[in-house]
């Protein structure tokens, strides 16, 4: 089964004006049979997840940072995931190795912590890396010399459809 890494913001409130785009994501992810990597956090996670099982997903494993991480930032377990995988690391080491472990990442959107996901995937690891084109995110990939042509935005569910294909 082939895996993608999503990544993205943590926040709820953040992720909402995105939620369509996400839960069609999630919904094409589990026709083409993929399995999921995450960080397991309440917004952009938490929405894929739920969608990603409800239109049939099978496979999911968050990755999770050390528990007092968790406590101070009041993030919490999402019960959703097949397997959970214990990095008792803090934040940025354990996104590092979430990417690093990565077949292909995700991003649709974020903020410093999912910028730092997407270049580390496409800059140390060359893991492939699709954006969602309007999101700040891609914006700001853009921006950078070093990440320009190193990966792939997506506009619509078909852009994201045909790079999937691709990179299986």
């Amino acid at each position: 089964m082939k895996d993608i890494t999503i990544v993205g913001s943590a926040t709820p409130s953040k992720v909402e004006p995105f939620r369509t785009v996400i839960e069609e994501a999630a919904r094409l992810t589990a026709t083409l049979g993929f399995s999921i990597t995450s960080g397991g956090g309440q917004g952009m996670s938490s929405i894929f997840l739920s969608e990603y099982f409800s239109a049939g997903g099978k496979h999911a494993r968050i990755f999770l940072p050390h528990q007092e991480n968790m406590e101070a930032y009041g993030d919490k377990v999402d019960t959703k995931a097949t397997e959970l995988i214990y990095t008792d690391l803090d934040y940025p080491r354990r996104n590092i190795m979430m990417v690093e472990n990565s077949q292909r990442v995700l991003a649709i959107t974020g903020g410093l912590g999912t910028l730092t996901e997407c270049i580390h995937g496409i800059y140390d690891f060359h893991v492939p890396l699709a954006v969602y084109e309007p999101s700040d995110i891609a914006k700001t990939l853009h921006s950078i010399p070093e990440c320009e042509n190193k990966f792939t935005s997506y506009k619509s569910q078909q852009e994201l459809e045909n790079w999937l294909r691709k990179e299986r």
